[in-house]
């Protein structure tokens, strides 16, 4: 298995002298779609680092969004349609749980749901990119401060979804007595959570 420790290497280099750390992925994009959007001074034109990577999949050559996110977020491949786990089911430590580790506020952004595979692969485990309830259920146990996304399009948060979303204090501002519409936005319009610490008052800071 090919790791790509250069990952990790970016983050203990940049732990210590940078204030943070965002790791923009175009999901999709190629070098020529990327020189497009340089040519045409798009946002990536400003960016002060880029870096390219091998995601060619051992296991079966052209890989899916499951299967390079997780190259990306961990530096070992895995079989198509696998998030943060091996075929054998071993689950890999990604770079997300790895800044949460270490004290780091860390927080997801995308205009897809939030449950698809690529932002997934970040902070879920499951054998199959397909298992939506269950990628919810291991993101509101994530311990990230922040997520923002579209949804999961056609589904319903499950009760236990729900009481999952209290219990680790996450809270919508647009409904911030309850979680607010995790997974179940039938529209796909962007929504956000976040996570208060309990004894935070009224309005103060994330996690």
């Amino acid at each position: 298995m090919k790791r790509l420790l250069t990952l990790f290497c970016l983050l203990n280099a940049l732990v210590a002298r940078a204030d943070s750390v965002i790791l923009v992925i175009g999901d999709g994009m190629g070098f020529e779609a990327m020189k497009r959007a340089q040519d045409g001074g798009g946002p990536w034109s400003a960016f002060p680092y880029f870096t390219a990577i091998e995601t060619t999949n051992p296991f079966c050559g052209v890989p899916d969004s499951a299967s390079t996110a997780t190259a990306i977020a961990t530096g070992i491949f895995t079989e198509n349609g696998m998030l943060a786990v091996m075929p054998d089911g071993a689950k890999l430590h990604t770079l997300a749980e790895e800044a949460r580790d270490r004290g780091l506020r860390v927080g997801m952004f995308t205009n897809d749901e939030i449950t698809g595979a690529t932002p997934a692969a970040f902070y879920a485990h499951q054998p199959s990119r397909r298992a939506m309830p269950e990628i919810a259920v291991d993101l509101l146990r994530s311990g990230f401060s922040l997520f923002m996304g579209a949804g999961a399009p056609g589904s319903r948060p499950t009760r236990r979804a729900r009481r999952l979303c209290l219990e680790n204090g996450y809270r919508s501002p647009s409904e911030p007595a309850h979680c607010g519409p995790l997974v179940e936005s039938r529209n796909a319009r962007p929504h956000a959570q976040s996570r208060h610490r309990p004894s935070a008052s009224p309005g103060a800071g994330g996690r």
